[in-house]
């Protein structure tokens, strides 16, 4: 590794850093074997996330050893501090949270597996890579080892048509979901203070029961009309009846209209652009978001007949 200085003013920050990227090197060499470091294709997004979390926090607990070693090296850091970070308090705050998740979130999950076993429990951990934001957020269930639920999801071609494609499948998690709740305008979601993640309460406690999502955007290329369906999973059904009211309230606010149903468990909002329906079954939420009614509600049968949530196998 090489660092480069344009004037040489700001080595102690450097060297911090520096000492940030040697524990990335040392966890490549001895505790990554499925090579994670360099490619996280082989994980959902949540996964991957939820992964390097462990990466990150790691690195920066490490780094942050070192500093308490040098404290000549922490007085450098602290007179070349930066007040101000123009670029990150403009950012979308799904950005600017995701991009300091790893760091803030990552740290405070290291340090709860150290103060549960110390650094053999932290570097055991890259034997068994947390497999969720939710085990990020809560280390708890990464300890009890609380896995998220598999879902699948129907083909929705087989509804809509054949010449509708499937765009993109994934799995949004807990994280991602509670930002989708906030709302939050650009520049907020993080604390420029400390550097932690700052979303409201409301919505870290809809989106805390989180068991396991998966959703699929679909397109018809020649209308390019297109179908979002998203199905999830909660620990309990009060946890889902909260997540379907904090959804219905957020649509509801994007669409600048208003859901209606003979239940309050199986709702439709309608506006002259979109159509789109959230039903609560059990400990499942189910959402579709389509150009119109007819298509929505196909998508939300197929959805409804698609196979139960597959439980997470029992920890050993």
């Amino acid at each position: 590794m090489f660092v480069i200085s344009d004037n040489g003013d700001d080595l102690g920050a450097a060297e911090y850093f520096y000492a940030h990227e040697v524990v990335h090197a040392l966890q490549d060499a001895y505790l990554d074997p499925h090579d994670l470091l360099e490619d996280l294709s082989v994980l959902n997004d949540d996964e991957a996330l939820a992964a390097t979390a462990l990466f990150e926090g790691d690195a920066v607990a490490g780094s942050n050893e070192y500093l308490a070693d040098h404290p000549g090296l922490a007085i450098d850091l602290l007179r070349e501090a930066q007040t101000d970070f123009p670029v990150l308090a403009s950012a979308p705050a799904a950005v600017a949270v995701t991009l300091v998740f790893p760091y803030s979130s990552g740290l405070e999950f290291v340090d709860r597996l150290r103060d549960e076993g110390g650094w053999n429990a932290v570097d055991a951990a890259y034997d068994d890579i947390p497999a969720s934001t939710e085990q990020i957020l809560h280390p708890t269930k990464y300890l009890q080892r609380d896995r998220p639920v598999t879902i699948e999801l129907p083909d929705a071609s087989d509804v809509l048509g054949k010449n509708w494609r499937l765009v993109s499948e994934e799995t949004l998690g807990e994280l991602q979901t509670a930002i989708l709740l906030a709302n939050l305008p650009p520049g907020e979601g993080v604390s420029m203070v400390t550097g932690s993640i700052a979303l409201p309460e409301a919505a870290r406690n809809a989106a805390a029961g989180w068991d396991g999502d998966r959703y699929a955007l679909w397109e018809d290329p020649q209308t390019r009309q297109e179908v979002l369906v998203w199905r999830t999973a909660w620990d309990t059904p009060e946890d889902a009846r909260a997540f379907s009211r904090a959804l219905a309230k957020f649509e509801e606010e994007r669409w600048d209209g208003i859901f209606n149903g003979e239940s309050p468990d199986d709702i439709a909002l309608i506006t002259a652009d979109v159509a789109a329906r959230i039903r609560l079954n059990g400990q499942e939420v189910f959402y579709v978001q389509a150009p119109d009614l007819s298509q929505s509600d196909a998508a939300q049968a197929a959805l409804l007949s698609a196979p139960p949530p597959i439980p997470a196998p029992d920890p050993d």
